[in-house]
C-alpha cells in the first residue's frame, strides 16, 4: 500500500493532497513523518477490510491519522471542534482566535 502511494500521505482536502513523504518533517505538527495504513471505510463500519485490496486502504501521515480519528465524536454525534482547531495551521488558529475574541466581546453587551 505504501509503495502504491509512492510513500506519500494521501490525505485530501478539496483539491489539495498532503503529499508529505515518509521521513519528511511535518511543517504543521513538527516531528518526522511516519506513514501508516488507513481504512478507506472506517473500521467501525467495515472491520473486515481486505488487507490485499489497495482500494480499501490509503497511506496517511500521523497528523492526518489523528485528525481523521478525532474530528468526529461517534459517541455524541458532534464535531470535535477542539481537535479540529488543534490540528489547524498557526495561521488558521489565529483566524479562529480573532473570530472568538470578536464574538465574545460583542456578546458581553
Amino acid at each position: 500500500m505504501l509503495k502504491r502511494a509512492k510513500n506519500t500521505c494521501e490525505w485530501t482536502e478539496g483539491n489539495d493532497t498532503c503529499s508529505l513523504k515518509h521521513g519528511d518533517v511535518d511543517p504543521v505538527g513538527g516531528g518526522t513523518v511516519k506513514l501508516t495504513p488507513d481504512h478507506m471505510t472506517p473500521h467501525s463500519v467495515k472491520s473486515d477490510a481486505d488487507r490485499d485490496d489497495p482500494k480499501q486502504w490509503r497511506a496517511l501521515c500521523g497528523r492526518h491519522q489523528v485528525m481523521k480519528k478525532n474530528f468526529w465524536d461517534n459517541s455524541s454525534g458532534k464535531l470535535n471542534t477542539y481537535a479540529i482547531v488543534q490540528a489547524a495551521s498557526r495561521e488558521d488558529k489565529l483566524v479562529v482566535f480573532e473570530f472568538l475574541k470578536k464574538f465574545f466581546n460583542e456578546s458581553k453587551g
